[in-house]
Parts: C-alpha cells; sequence; structure tokens
C-alpha cells in the first residue's frame, strides 16, 4: 500500500522551526569557539547539541499528520465548504440581479416534477428553493437536473448546493468519524475524455473522471491535489456537474456525454457514487438512443430525475410587480408592464406567453423594456423571431444600464463578444470544451504563434545577457580563476532550458493573493515560514560573515531569509484568495510567478554574491550576483503563462479584436451579466448567447479607430 502524503500542521511546523534554528546555533557556537583555549569545550557542548537538534527536527518531520488523517480532512472541508459558498453565492447573487438571497417573489417559486423515471425517495413535486430539502431525502444522493434551454438550471443549482451548505452548517463540523459531503459545482465540458475514449473501459473513464475533479477542485479551491483525492477518496465531496448536454456540440452525437454517464455508472468499492447532474431534457433523451457494448441504453442508473416547469403567468406576473410596482402602490404592477400581462393571460398559450414563461427570455424582456419610456407590449408586434430581437437588445440595454469602464458602443461590445464566441468555437472543434473559456489562455488562444514566441525569445535574450555579463565580469576581476568554457557552457544551457519553458507554459495554475494575509492563520504561517527561511539565511551568515565581515554577513541572512520566507508563503493560497473577479485570476497568476521569482533571484544572487565576494570583492560579487539572481529569476518564472497572456491580449486588441485594458472588459461583462467566472475560466452567462453571437456578422472595427480603449 503506497504511504500516503503528509501535510504540516502548526504544532510539526513549530518543532520543526525550533528544532532546525537551535541546530543552527549549535553550529554557530562551534564554528565561533573553533581555535580558542575554549574550543575543546565548545565542540563538546555543540556538536551533541546539534545531533539531538536534528533528530528533533526529523522526528517532527515524521510526525506531521497524513492527508487522511481526519483533522487534515475536516480543516480542509470547512475551507472547501467556505469557497463553495462564495461561488454560489455569487453566481446566484447575478443570475437573479439582487443580493443573492433568494426573496419572495422572485424566481424562487419555479416548481419542478419527478419526470417517469426511478425515484430514490422524496416528493413527487417541488419548488426549487426546496430542493436541497428534496435531496437530503434521497437514499443515494444521484440526482439528474433537467430543463429546456433558459428554464434555470444554473439557478437551481445554486440553490441546491446552498441549501446543502446551510444543512451542513446547522449539522456542526465534519468529525473524525462522521463526514458530511460538500458540493461542488464544475463544468463538465471541461472533461477531456482523452484519445480514444470510446474504446476504454467504463472503469478507465470512471477514474480519469475522478482525477480531472481532483484537479478542478484543487486548481479553483487553491488546495494540494494529493488532499483533495484524499477527500475524494474519503467521500466528502458531492460533484455538481453542469453541462452534461454541451459535452457535444448541438448537431453531434452525445457520444461525449454518453462516456460521462457510463463513468458516473461505474460500480467502485463502496457502491455506485453520490452524484448531481444538470442537463437540457431534449439531449439527456437523446442519450438514452446511444447504446453501450453491451447492449444497454445510457442513462443515469439508480438516480432520481427532476424536470424543472416553465414559470406560471402568476408567477411572472408576481415577479414583474416587485420589480416595477406602480407608483404609490408596490402591490400593483406598472401599467406598461400590466398590458403586457394582460396579453399574455389573453393567449397564454400563445408565442408570447410561451417565451416569456421563460425564466431566460423573461430576463431578457426586463433588461431590454427596463427603460420607463419603454413599451413592453411592443413585444405583441414583433414578426419574426423574438429570440433574435430580445438578444439584439441586450447589449445595448446592458451599456445604458451600467457604467462600463470607458466610452464603448454596442457594436464594439458585440464583436469583442463574437471575439469569444468563436474562440470557443475554436475550442469545441480541436475536442476542448466548447464553454469554458480559461482565463491564462483567453488572448493567447485568440491570436496563437507569436505572443508565445515573442516571450520565448524576449526570455531567452534576457537570460544570456545576464549570465554572459556576469561571465564578464567575474572574468575581468579574476582572470586566473575564471572557467571560461564552463561557465558559457552553463550559460548555453540555461538559455536552451528558458527557451524550452517558456514554449511549455504551465498547465497546473498557480496563484497567489495577498489577501490571504489577512487573517491570522495565515499571519502566524508566514511568521513560521519567516523563521524557516532566517534558518537559511544565517546559513548564509556562517559561511560568508564570519569569513568577511559580519554586517554583510547579516544583511545577506535577513535577505535570504526572508526571500525564502515569501517564497514558501506562495506555494499555497486560502479560501481568502478565491478570485471574485475574472481579472483577479489572472492578478494572483501573475502574483505567484513575481513573487515566486524575487524570492528565487534573491536567494541565487544573494547567494553566489556570498560565495564570490571571497575572490573577487564585494562590488563585483554584488553585480554578478545581481545578474544570476536575474536570469535565474527568469528562468524559475519562464514557464508562467501570464507573460504570452499579457502579448497575445495587445496583439488581439491591435487587430480590434478585444479591448484594450482587457481585464477591465472582463469584469465589466462580468459585472453587467454577460459572462459569469465559473472556478477559473469564463462562461457566456447564458448559452443561447454565445449561439447568437455565433450566428451574426460581426461588424468590422478598422484598425486605429478604435475609440473605446479602456485606461
Amino acid at each position: 500500500m503506497p504511504r500516503s502524503p503528509r501535510a504540516w500542521t502548526p504544532t510539526t511546523a513549530r518543532i520543526v522551526t525550533a528544532a532546525l534554528l537551535l541546530a543552527l546555533l549549535s553550529f554557530t557556537w562551534w564554528m565561533l569557539a573553533t581555535g580558542t583555549r575554549g574550543a575543546e569545550i565548545a565542540n563538546v557542548l555543540a556538536l551533541p547539541l546539534a545531533a539531538v537538534s536534528l533528530l528533533t527536527a526529523v522526528v517532527g518531520s515524521v510526525a506531521r499528520p497524513a492527508v487522511g488523517d481526519p483533522a487534515v480532512l475536516a480543516a480542509a472541508q470547512r475551507r472547501l465548504s467556505a469557497w463553495s459558498a462564495r461561488q454560489e453565492t455569487e453566481l446566484l447573487r447575478r443570475a437573479l440581479l439582487e443580493s443573492g438571497e433568494l426573496q419572495p417573489a422572485n424566481l424562487r417559486s419555479g416548481q419542478w416534477k419527478t419526470v417517469p423515471a426511478r425515484t430514490d425517495g422524496g416528493q413527487r413535486r417541488g419548488s426549487v428553493r426546496d430542493i436541497a430539502s428534496y435531496y437530503q431525502h434521497l437514499d443515494r444522493g444521484r440526482l439528474v437536473v433537467l430543463g429546456e434551454p433558459g428554464s434555470g438550471k444554473s439557478v437551481a443549482l445554486a440553490v441546491l448546493v446552498l441549501g446543502l451548505l446551510k444543512a451542513r452548517a446547522a449539522g456542526g463540523d465534519a468529525s473524525a468519524s462522521t463526514y458530511q459531503r460538500v458540493p461542488v459545482r464544475l463544468s463538465l465540458p471541461t472533461f477531456d475524455p482523452g484519445p480514444g475514449a470510446d474504446q476504454q473501459s467504463d472503469l478507465a473513464s470512471h477514474d480519469r473522471l475522478r482525477r480531472w475533479l481532483v484537479n478542478q477542485v484543487a486548481a479553483a479551491a487553491d488546495e494540494p491535489p494529493a488532499l483533495i483525492a484524499a477527500m475524494v477518496e474519503a467521500g466528502m465531496i458531492l460533484p455538481v456537474l453542469d453541462g452534461l448536454d454541451e459535452m457535444d456540440a448541438d448537431r453531434e452525437p452525445a457520444t461525449r456525454a454518453a462516456l460521462v454517464v457510463r463513468a458516473l455508472n461505474c460500480q467502485v468499492d463502496h457502491g455506485i457514487e453520490p452524484v448531481v447532474v444538470a442537463c437540457r431534457r431534449a439531449r439527456y433523451e437523446e442519450l438514452r438512443s446511444v447504446v453501450t457494448p453491451l447492449g444497454e441504453r445510457v442513462t443515469m442508473q439508480d438516480a432520481s430525475v427532476v424536470l424543472l416547469e416553465p414559470l406560471t403567468i402568476a408567477e411572472v406576473a408576481a415577479y414583474l410587480t416587485r420589480r416595477f410596482p406602480a407608483h404609490g402602490n408596490s402591490k400593483v404592477l406598472e401599467s406598461r408592464w400590466a398590458e403586457l400581462i394582460g396579453s399574455m393571460r389573453a393567449d397564454p398559450d400563445g408565442r408570447l406567453a410561451t417565451a416569456l414563461r421563460s425564466p431566460l427570455r423573461l430576463f431578457l424582456a426586463i433588461r431590454a423594456y427596463q427603460d420607463p419610456t419603454s413599451r413592453p407590449a411592443d413585444l405583441r408586434q414583433i414578426d419574426g423571431s423574438l429570440d433574435h430581437h430580445l438578444f439584439a437588445r441586450l447589449i445595448p440595454a446592458t451599456l445604458s444600464a451600467t457604467k462600463p469602464p470607458a466610452a464603448m458602443d454596442a457594436s464594439h461590445v458585440q464583436h469583442w463578444l463574437s471575439t469569444l464566441s468563436r474562440r470557443l468555437r475554436q475550442q469545441r472543434v480541436s475536442g476542448q470544451s466548447g464553454t469554458d473559456l480559461p482565463l491564462h489562455t483567453l488572448s493567447s488562444g485568440i491570436v496563437p504563434g507569436w505572443p508565445m514566441l515573442a516571450v520565448t525569445v524576449a526570455n531567452m535574450a534576457v537570460v544570456a545577457t545576464c549570465m554572459l555579463g556576469a561571465v564578464h565580469l567575474y572574468a575581468d576581476a579574476a582572470p586566473q580563476k575564471f572557467a571560461g568554457g564552463t561557465l558559457r557552457t552553463l550559460t548555453v544551457c540555461a538559455v536552451i532550458l528558458t527557451g524550452w519553458r517558456s514554449s511549455h507554459p504551465e498547465t497546473a495554475l498557480r496563484r497567489f493573493s495577498f489577501g490571504r494575509l489577512r487573517t491570522p492563520s495565515e499571519r502566524r504561517a508566514l511568521i513560521t515560514r519567516g523563521l524557516l527561511g532566517l534558518l537559511v539565511g544565517t546559513t548564509a551568515w556562517a559561511v560568508s560573515g564570519l569569513r568577511v565581515r559580519p554586517a554583510f554577513g547579516v544583511l545577506v541572512g535577513l535577505t535570504i531569509g526572508a526571500a525564502f520566507a515569501v517564497g514558501l508563503g506562495s506555494e499555497r493560497g486560502s479560501p481568502r484568495g478565491a478570485p471574485e473577479r475574472p481579472s483577479q485570476v489572472l492578478s494572483q497568476i501573475r502574483n505567484f510567478y513575481l513573487v515566486t521569482g524575487t524570492a528565487v533571484g534573491l536567494v541565487v544572487g544573494m547567494g553566489l554574491g556570498a560565495v564570490l565576494v571571497v575572490g573577487v570583492g564585494g562590488g563585483t560579487a554584488a553585480a554578478c550576483g545581481a545578474l544570476l539572481g536575474a536570469a535565474a529569476a527568469v528562468l524559475f518564472t519562464a514557464d508562467s503563462p501570464w507573460p504570452p497572456q499579457v502579448a497575445g491580449s495587445w496583439a488581439a486588441a491591435a487587430k480590434g479584436d478585444l479591448p484594450h485594458g482587457l481585464n477591465k472588459f472582463l469584469d465589466w461583462a462580468h459585472e453587467a451579466g454577460l459572462l459569469r467566472l465559473v472556478n477559473l475560466a469564463v462562461q457566456f452567462r447564458h448559452h443561447e448567447l454565445q449561439t447568437w453571437l455565433n450566428e451574426q456578422a460581426s461588424p468590422t472595427t478598422r484598425r486605429g479607430a478604435d475609440p473605446t480603449t479602456l485606461p
């Protein structure tokens, strides 16, 4: 049985840090005593003390609890619950254009019913607001949420997740013997079944799906993958999988979706696993026509299936009354909307009533006709497609209702959003997600090729310049010690390695948020890491300061120690660092590489400077150390996806495909409800908007004539 990875706790970290510091002090004492009359006494006292200290450090390291330790899992579960609650609350707030709380008379009154399929307990009909209670009465915890396009499946999932988290909090924290699953929503289209997936076994697909789940949760929640894997193995996470219907293109067979369903039906050691899946009704019915190699129909086994029903006209009227009450009477609907409701009641099965009973179309109508001078009843006069009319008015109405970061017109916004929809279509063709745009590759994917090449060449040039400069300075200061061939060979190797790393950006995103330092626990952790960093720094002082100048040694030690502490601190984020806006994802990626790159540069630069100061003098050693530290920083961060993303956004803005100030535009579109942030990717809030944009001819934007540059 493989050994379980181990996790640090405050206690074990303090033991190891204290022991190592004591060992270092003993070593320093021994060095200071060498050569004096008390050398024998110093050695006798120092060396055993150092041995005991190092033994204590080893014991403390071994004593670290495994990631499967109940206390470690319980703490991780609390962090994951807080992260999931923040994510769903924000999504719900934007979806309802409210505070995130489901208030009377808004869309919480949407109904669902069980479809003719096997049920697992619970009532046959209910309200969306009660879907969490319904799920808790299921025996196997397997639920499929179906609905028509725009029926509110995302809202229903958010209500379900928040309801389950609330119930979990009311029941107390998870203990060592009782684990309650934390619901975590994931976007299924980001799952890649891999080449030849239709030929692999269901168990192999299940294992691949589980690895994807672990990696997605670890990246989004900023937790170690080994810890998330232990939580999944312990049954502490409930996957809430959105977008089963978007696994395949609309006009293609549902082969990828069928593979996912078969993987979810796979029997494991402890039985079939609980899961929640959302899908369009039509696509789920298509799945039943897919036949497995064993001749079975593809359907979710042992799962209850609920169907979101359209809103009733009374529910639409109640919601509009709350949004648009008549002047002086909050219980009466504005006359301009009352006229529309009257038309719906006059023809309850007509085109207008059928369309506005959809939460999506109701939202579009409200956004398009929120101006008090507009007449919603004009919808009765539309001869063509109601959807086309409403989507065509969505962007202009959104611009007038919000505060964009710069003056921009609807044609430019539509063109930029069309660029994103085209990028999603390209991803779909290449076998990737057709709904999720990873932020760290958004613009570099829109303008492929030269942004990556430009960053690679720039990184290689910086490393070559810095290392050749250091070699030149060292050769001038110590020609008798200069090993030109060896140093130039190292330079060539470093440049080649930099080029390789630059052309292969990191795929496992690493992020760092300075907001994490706001919590006392994180500040205590930083102090602990700082003490460990001072361990390294004091070693440098022992090597350089005692042999040259104590003041210089202390400076080297403190600098390296601080850099080492910050570098360690950036290795793991916290729930506090979970992004709330698209720009924060890129900022946190940038912060990680800036912080760790600076830390590596300082450690390498000061360390090598301390070594070289003996042979070439302080000034030359400092210059060589600075150049080599800069080269090391660039080499270490060469695989960052952030520089190609920045270069790609500049290139796309120059062509007019994206705005200057892309981050501000994405934040505005997110706040305005056109886009949504799901984990570390952006999606169109409504898939129908993405489809509509693909069907439209993008307006032409002339290069150099863009009046909407964002500051």
